[in-house]
């Protein structure tokens, strides 16, 4: 049986959003909120992958994770079975955020696909580095998820 969330997406998810962390450390708030959108997009897809299983030869197996595709991070969340979003919900409702999940999900739903490139037409062409606390009150909460 698979486990939810999994943890190798979850661990991935942790590289960047402790990358978020030292280049907003180092002044590098553009990227470390894109950085930390990247993260929240992987911890959300940690609830929605499945195992893929390659045969090579006989009896010798690679298997891989697959995840869901897309960038959106509110639509992300509503594709995660229910049970997981109230766990996520109610985890994030325990830090010190004035405002829920679901709308900071929204307040970010597409910056990691809309601001990366900012010499294409039309960018975003404001990020705050609230972001980069977002992501690591995600981390917090998907990890007491998978300890439950």
């Amino acid at each position: 049986m698979q486990r939810i969330p999994d943890i190798r997406i979850w661990r991935t998810a942790n590289e960047y959003q402790e990358s978020s962390v030292i280049l907003l450390e180092a002044g590098k708030g553009w990227s470390a909120s894109i950085l930390a959108a990247l993260a929240i997009e992987i911890y959300l897809k940690s609830f929605l992958s499945t195992e893929v299983k390659i045969e090579l030869d006989e009896d010798i197996y690679q298997s891989f994770k697959k995840t869901k595709r897309g960038h959106s991070l509110t639509e992300l969340f509503y594709r995660i079975p229910k049970k997981y979003q109230d766990e996520l919900v109610s985890g994030y409702e325990k830090t010190v955020c004035e405002r829920t999940l679901i709308q900071r999900l929204e307040r970010y739903n597409n910056l990691f696909f809309d601001a990366r490139y900012i010499h294409e037409q039309n960018p975003t062409v404001y990020v705050d580095n609230l972001i980069v606390r977002l992501a690591e009150d995600i981390r917090n909460v998907v990890a007491n998820i998978s300890t439950q």
